[in-house]
C-alpha cells in the first residue's frame, strides 16, 4: 500500500502505528482458516448462506489484519483490512477489487438485518477458493 494510503488511514483513526508481530499474524491466518474451513461444513442454502458468507468475510478480515500486523500497524476499521488485502502483490490482484463490496453486504447482514443471497456467499466462496493460498503465502512475506 502506498505511504498516502497508509497516511489517510493513521490520521482517520482506521489504523494505527504497532510495533510488527508476527505471532499475532499467524495467529489471524489460522483464525482465517478456521473460519473458512468452518463455512464449508454446513449445506449452502437460503437458510445458511448469510452464516457462511459472514464466516468467509471474517477470514479474509482476519488476512487483512494479520497483513497489518506484519507491516507494525493495527487495523481499527474493516475498510483498513480490506484495502491492505484490495493492495496485495498477488497474481490475480485484480479480483480483490470487490473485497470493499462484500464488506458492504456484510454490514447490511449484520447492521441491518438483510439476508445474503446463495449467489452472493457462492461468489464469496469462490474468490477464497480461488486467492486464500497466495493471499497467505502474500501476508506471510
Amino acid at each position: 500500500m502506498k505511504q498516502a494510503g497508509i497516511k489517510f488511514l493513521l490520521e482517520s483513526g482506521q489504523l494505527r502505528i504497532r510495533s510488527s508481530d508476527s505471532f499475532k499474524a499467524d495467529s489471524l491466518v489460522r483464525s482465517a482458516l478456521d473460519s473458512a474451513s468452518f463455512s464449508k461444513i454446513p449445506p449452502l442454502n437460503e437458510k445458511t448462506a448469510t452464516g457462511i458468507f459472514k464466516a468467509l468475510y471474517d477470514a479474509f478480515h482476519a488476512l487483512g489484519d494479520a497483513k497489518w500486523w506484519k507491516l507494525g500497524y493495527e487495523a481499527c476499521s474493516h475498510e483498513a483490512s480490506m484495502k491492505i488485502l484490495m493492495n496485495a502483490d498477488i497474481k490475480a490482484k485484480f479480483r480483490l477489487q470487490d473485497i470493499d463490496n462484500y464488506r458492504k453486504i456484510r454490514n447490511n447482514a449484520v447492521y441491518r438485518g438483510h439476508l445474503v443471497s446463495v449467489e452472493q456467499t457462492k461468489r464469496l466462496m469462490a474468490l477464497w477458493d480461488e486467492l486464500s493460498g497466495e493471499l497467505i503465502e502474500w501476508v506471510r512475506k
